[in-house]
């Protein structure tokens, strides 16, 4: 009888204890607070709004300087000195090179010597001129005589006029043993040294002026025409990224290329005082074009592609809403939308992957 006692008791602890853990057979379980439905999907939104656009123009291009020339020896002879290098400033008429000017100087000489001759019998024939004029006119010599001293005087003026000639060439070709530049600029390339044997035309440097450098793009015809004279542009140089320089369309080409139809446009940038911008440097040009006036716009993040059509899903009562739109401009983050979209419409921005069209929806 003990045991039986013993027996009920075990079993009715071990039922006490189940219920405990389990509930009543026929409770049903409550949902947690806060869980949601399966269905929904949590999203984010932002609302389409209306503002005004600016468009620009980018083309890539490099940098070259506004002038440049390549100077060259014109007479011949021997380097003796380089007075630059490559990466010297150098102003105008200031000597780069000098050449041995020793004949230079020795033709100048015999030049002078030459034309204090004939000046000497000019100036003797001109008197004789004027003294055989007046004995012409009182009658004390002949016509023909008169007539032979003109002569004279024309030959002795055509000699002297000829070696006032050969002085002045003599003279430059003395001060081309000094070879100057005619403009300010920076020594781009040195191509000969102390002691090298040059003849007319041997390059000597090449001098580059980047006071402002100048960028050179080629624009497509749709675009030219917004171009405005003397328009400003902002131009992003690779080598210094996170910083504009501005810029102002210097030329339009008249004519564009046949086989790409783009013109060539000019922008010049002026440069830093220590001239940080160099010649061949890779350069970003952006060119206001147009402004859009109260465009409708929304995250770029927003839109989804499929098979060549966009589409974007909009927050409606409880669900998503799906809506093909057409692109326009796009700009940083933002595209304006051209259709279907309005503003103040609630554009899902996070989650609309995992969307379709009556998707139930909970906004965070």
């Amino acid at each position: 009888m003990k045991k039986v006692v013993i027996t009920v008791v075990v079993i009715i602890a071990l039922l006490a204890a189940w219920i405990m853990s389990n509930g009543r057979p026929d409770e049903a379980a409550e949902p947690e607070q806060g869980t949601e439905t399966a269905q929904a999907v949590w999203v984010e939104t932002t609302p389409a709004v209306m503002q005004d656009i600016e468009t620009f123009i980018t083309e890539t291009g490099s940098t070259i300087p506004t002038q440049f020339a390549v100077v060259s020896s014109e007479v011949s002879g021997k380097i003796i000195k380089m007075d630059k290098d490559v990466g010297d400033f150098i102003n105008v008429n200031e000597t780069i090179a000098s050449i041995d000017d020793e004949l230079a100087t020795l033709a100048v000489d015999q030049a002078n010597a030459q034309l204090i001759n004939t000046r000497a019998t000019f100036e003797k024939a001109k008197k004789d001129l004027d003294r055989y004029k007046i004995l012409l006119d009182q009658a004390e010599v002949s016509e023909g005589e008169y007539e032979n001293i003109k002569l004279q005087y024309e030959l002795a003026n055509s000699a002297n006029l000829n070696a006032e000639a050969s002085l002045k060439s003599a003279l430059r070709q003395l001060r081309n043993t000094k070879i100057k530049n005619s403009f300010s600029g920076q020594v781009a390339e040195r191509h000969v040294q102390e002691g090298d044997m040059v003849s007319i035309g041997t390059p000597i440097v090449k001098i580059v002026d980047i006071s402002a450098v100048k960028v050179k793009i080629n624009i497509s015809e749709k675009d030219v025409v917004k171009l405005g004279s003397k328009a400003e542009a902002a131009v992003e140089i690779d080598a210094f990224p996170g910083r504009s320089f501005k810029g102002r369309i210097h030329s339009v080409s008249p004519e564009g290329r046949m086989d790409t139809h783009t013109f060539p446009v000019e922008i010049i940038v002026p440069n830093t005082p220590d001239h940080i911008l160099k010649s061949g440097m890779v350069a970003r040009v952006l060119i206001r074009s147009d402004v859009l006036e109260d465009a409708v716009v929304i995250p770029a993040i927003a839109v989804i592609e499929r098979y060549g059509r966009y589409y974007v899903y909009v927050a409606g009562d409880g669900t998503a809403e799906e809506k093909q739109v057409t692109l326009g401009v796009e700009k940083g983050t933002e595209v304006q939308i051209l259709s279907g979209v309005e503003p103040g419409d609630k554009i899902i921005t996070a989650g609309q992957h995992s969307l379709e069209n009556g998707t139930e929806i909970k906004v965070k």
